[in-house]
Order: structure tokens, then C-alpha cells, then sequence
């Protein structure tokens, strides 16, 4: 398996930049080495035993460190993995459901970003509904194969929503996406703006679900953009990610 660390983090004495976040991030003398060394060393195999000789410790307990610290970069899109051998499809798979990977806060990171992590999701929902058609001999409306797309959708609107919202308060931030999702990353807004790009997401949703809850006459299309609705409304709650932000100090 090999480790690279995102462009985007410039090592700097025992600190890691963000550049396009403009944030500094403090590391102790041990994981500011690790760093380097990873920088030099993209191959996980290869790195551990020489942590393991430079900690003084054994490989496993090496590996398990070199792990943590691979962890800590992934929570902001800070590495990216390949692996050396392309026929292990189960790794690859788990790879891309596990880790995150970082694009820049474009329109082209967001298209790449969306792509990369609802992809998955749309085709295997539409090839379950479209076995069930088959199997229902063309008995089920046709109308339900198109329904992922529409809740996935839904989901692309809330992401928009934060990104929008985040450009017009002028916060920096970056896309960080995997086959399971699609999150944000920003430079930590504070008041009004951290509560505006909160609020956004879930709030253009829900008016893209009514929007389309009003033009169609579909009792299908209605039922999902109702249960859509409801999902992003909820994510205003108090105890939910956006939620917290919003209600944060008031």
C-alpha cells in the first residue's frame, strides 16, 4: 500500500499548512518526523519497520502508530492511497469507502466530489429496482427507477446549499468525498457564518423537495420528496451535524 499526502499540506518545521484552507496544524516532534519520512517514503510496508527502529519499538506497534497517524490525516482529505496490487478488488473497494479524498472548493472539485461519492449508491439502488421490475414483469411504474436519482439528488442540492453559502460568507473551504458520502471542510466560520452555511444546506433542500412535490402530480415522486423533506429538516435538530451549529451559543 502506498501513502501519498495531499499537495495541499506543506511541512513546515514540526507543522503541517493547510494552503488552501490557510490553517496551521501543530504536531509533536515524533509525528512531525513521521510525516517526513512519509513524504520520502510513500510505502507503507517499507516505512514501518523504519519507524519501528526510530521509536525503538516493535513493527506491530509501529504499524498500529503509523495507522493512527494515516487516520488523523484522512479526517481532512490529507492523504490519498493506491495500492500495489490492482487485482485485490476487495481493498480497493474498502479503500474508497473508507477513506476520504480532497478536492478543491471549485465547480469542478464539486462535480468530481459528487461523482466520486453518490455514483455507487444511484447504480446499485437503480439495478434494485430495476431487477424488481423484471421480476414484477413490468407490473411496477416506471416512474420508481428514476427515484434514487431524486433522492441522491436531494442530497447534491444540501451539499450545494453549504458550498454556496460558504462562498457568499467567504469562508475557504474543500470537498472531502468517499463512496459512502459527501462532506465540507471549512476553515472553522464563526457566528453569523457558521450558522448561515449550516443552515443553507438542509434549507435549499427542502425547497428543491417542495418545488418538486408542487410540479408533480405523481404519487410516488410526492411520497419521496415528502420522506426527503423530512430527513434534511431533521438534520436541523439540535443534536444533528448542522443542527449543532445553528443552535451552538444561542
Amino acid at each position: 500500500m502506498q501513502v501519498f499526502m495531499h499537495p495541499d499540506l506543506e511541512l513546515s518545521a514540526n507543522a503541517l499548512i493547510d494552503a488552501s484552507l490557510g490553517v496551521r496544524y501543530e504536531l509533536t516532534t515524533d509525528a512531525a518526523w513521521l510525516a517526513k519520512e512519509l513524504r520520502r517514503e510513500p510505502c507503507v510496508e517499507d516505512l514501518v519497520p523504519v519507524f519501528a527502529r526510530h521509536q525503538g519499538v516493535n513493527e506491530a506497534d509501529a504499524q498500529r502508530a503509523l495507522y493512527q497517524f494515516m487516520g488523523l490525516l484522512d479526517v481532512y482529505g490529507g492523504i490519498r492511497i493506491t495500492w500495489d496490487q490492482p487485482l485485490r478488488l476487495f481493498d480497493h473497494f474498502k479503500m474508497s469507502m473508507v477513506w476520504r479524498t480532497r478536492y478543491q472548493g471549485t465547480w469542478s472539485g464539486f462535480v468530481r466530489s459528487v461523482t466520486r461519492a453518490y455514483w455507487l449508491w444511484l447504480v446499485c439502488l437503480t439495478l434494485m429496482l430495476g431487477c424488481m421490475q423484471m421480476f414484477a414483469k413490468g407490473e411496477l411504474a416506471s416512474v420508481w427507477l428514476i427515484m434514487p436519482a431524486i433522492a441522491l439528488m436531494t442530497c447534491v442540492i444540501h451539499e450545494a446549499g453549504h458550498a454556496a453559502a460558504a462562498k457568499i460568507a467567504g469562508v475557504p473551504f474543500v470537498f472531502l468525498a468517499r463512496s459512502a458520502g459527501l462532506a465540507i471542510l471549512y476553515r472553522t466560520p464563526e457566528g453569523w457564518r457558521a450558522r448561515f452555511i449550516a443552515g443553507c444546506g438542509p434549507a435549499l433542500a427542502v425547497v428543491f423537495c417542495g418545488a418538486c412535490w408542487a410540479t408533480n402530480n405523481v404519487a410516488a415522486l410526492r411520497f419521496v420528496c415528502t420522506i426527503a423533506a423530512g430527513l434534511h429538516a431533521a438534520s436541523l435538530l439540535p443534536f444533528l451535524a448542522d443542527g449543532k451549529t445553528i443552535w451552538r451559543k444561542l
